[in-house]
Order: structure tokens, then sequence, then C-alpha cells
């Protein structure tokens, strides 16, 4: 009976401990949710919103590794810095192109987030 007991506890706190995201609602959810996270330096979540690929994810690791090289004054600023929409163009149905900066960053990000298997993610592969 202990046994059980402490499995069901192990199981209970297992499930409690991963974090969950929402699913991007739009193109325009999952660049934002995306650019946010990396903001603030949550690379998991950040990784959450993206094309699993290659690619991809060799782009979101030279990202997490560019925002740990900055000083924690920097890092601090990203966090508290607002999202830039500067403009939105539907490709497709399933292709959004979203251009979109930081009040922090002076250069702007240009994300191609599609549809894929019923979810909106961003595509680093074919992001600029």
């Amino acid at each position: 009976m202990k046994g059980l007991n402490i499995l069901c506890l192990l199981i209970l706190l297992s499930a409690c401990s991963q974090k969950k995201y929402h699913t991007a609602e739009d193109a325009l959810d999952a660049a934002r949710e995306f650019k946010d996270a990396c903001l603030k330096g949550d690379f998991d979540k950040a990784k959450f919103y993206i094309v699993s690929n290659k690619d991809g994810v060799d782009k979101l690791n030279k990202i997490e590794k560019e925002y740990n090289s900055k000083i924690n004054e920097q890092q601090k600023e990203l966090k508290e810095a607002s999202i830039i929409i500067t403009s939105t163009k539907d490709i497709s149905q399933n292709h959004t192109q979203i251009i979109l900066s930081s009040s922090v960053e002076k250069k702007a990000d240009t994300m191609n987030v599609v549809f894929q298997n019923n979810i909106w993610l961003v595509d680093l592969q074919s992001s600029k």
C-alpha cells in the first residue's frame, strides 16, 4: 500500500512539473509567443512554437547562445521589452509572413509562420 501511495505521488509530481504552453490561435499569436519567449530567455517555450527541424533547432540554439552571452543588465532590458509588429502578410491560407521587433532591438525579424498539423508554428528555417 505504501508503495502505491509513493507511485501515485511521483506521478502527480511529474504531471505538475511539466510546463504547459497554449497552442497558438493564429499566426500572429505564434510569432508573438515565440518572440516573447526569446526576449525572456525561455527557450523551452520558444522551442514549443517552432517547426521542429534541424535548421530551426540550430537557429534557436544560436539565438539562445547570443542571449546567454549578454550581460545581466542587457537580459533584463530584453525581458522588459515590448514587441512591435511592423506588418503581417498572408502568403497563403497556411503561411503568414510577420515582421516584428522589440522596443530594445533595432533590427526587425521577418518570421514565416506556417499552419502545420493543425497548429501555427514559426518556421525558423525560412525566417530571417
